[in-house]
């Protein structure tokens, strides 16, 4: 019979059932920055990221936040500006740093705050165009920078080490914002940031597409060496926990 996807809608969180290496199944999550549990886990792995750069490449590394100022009449306004601001930005500061590395994030503010968002950039250097005389940045060429660039006066520039950085992308990335626009993309970073290890014994074994139930069983008993019968069994469990977990969520949902 045809194996059928659970359909990924926004806040769907576990999506599908999976087989571990060793034949056990796992709840697999929809990874979406938009679910608010994906967007925690997402977060804290950027931050794992963050941390781990910086302490392979020791310096002074600075911490940038940017705020929009009132010409963007809407949270959502600000967050359609982004990418071209982003863009502009990231072009100005590799001409004038051509080794500049960074790590730049968006957060989403409270509608009691106003519900404007930042923009986060963890980078090696400071805003090329806020220097002083001695060729330090100062607050009021940060402030300027920043306005010429498209973003709001307020603007602020610390030194950090990776720790804090760290801390700073886990609790400020996770924070989303119903006005993202769709498929709005939360963090970026320069080509040669460290990524994660990959820990080939925690990959999950995931039905193909067109794969049939009898199809994707007999390939994972190939590669776990589990009789057929045990596999059936563990993914009909799986399966019905999915269902447990979607019926709980949208009778939350219901609810609110």
């Amino acid at each position: 019979m045809p194996f059928n996807n659970s359909k990924i809608v926004r806040y769907a969180c576990p999506v599908m059932a999976a087989f571990k290496q060793d034949g056990q199944t796992a709840l697999v999550p929809c990874g979406q920055w938009s679910c608010p549990r994906c967007a925690r886990v997402l977060a804290r792995k950027w931050a794992r990221r963050t941390r781990l750069h910086m302490e392979a490449n020791p310096g002074l590394w600075w911490h940038i936040v940017l705020t929009f100022g009132s010409k963007y009449r809407s949270p959502y306004t600000a967050f359609k500006a982004i990418p071209r601001l982003w863009d502009s930005l990231r072009k100005e500061c590799k001409r004038e740093y051509p080794d500049w590395q960074f790590m730049a994030f968006v957060e989403g503010q409270a509608k009691t705050r106003g519900g404007m968002p930042h923009f986060h950039i963890v980078g090696n250097q400071h805003p090329p165009s806020a220097k002083g005389k001695q060729g330090q940045w100062t607050e009021r060429g940060l402030h300027d920078w920043a306005v010429k660039r498209g973003f709001g006066y307020q603007a602020y520039c610390t030194l950090v080490d990776g720790p804090e950085a760290a801390h700073y992308v886990s609790k400020y990335a996770s924070k989303g914002d119903p006005s993202m626009p769709k498929g709005f993309r939360r963090v970026r970073a320069s080509q040669r940031w460290t990524k994660d290890a990959v820990d080939q014994n925690r990959k999950l074994i995931v039905p193909a597409k067109g794969e049939s139930l009898i199809e994707f069983l007999l390939r994972v008993n190939t590669l776990t060496g589990l009789d057929m019968e045990t596999l059936y069994q563990h993914w009909h469990e799986a399966n019905e926990q999915l269902k447990r977990s979607n019926q709980d969520r949208d009778e939350d949902e219901s609810a609110i």
